[in-house]
């Protein structure tokens, strides 16, 4: 088998490699996240109101 082959080394001047953009998901994480806290939190007060 084959030792695989390295990438050529970048040049001083090249700009490294851009990371990969941020897709639809990691966007709706950042959405859902605090919205599921919200709900969680407005549960948790609705229940405790009604017990007292």
């Amino acid at each position: 088998m084959p030792a695989p082959k390295e990438p050529p080394p970048r040049s001083a001047t090249e700009p490294p490699p851009r990371p990969p953009k941020s897709g639809f998901l990691d966007k709706a994480a950042y959405i859902a996240a605090p919205g599921t806290v919200a709900i969680a939190l407005l549960y948790y007060f609705g229940n405790v109101y009604q017990r007292a």
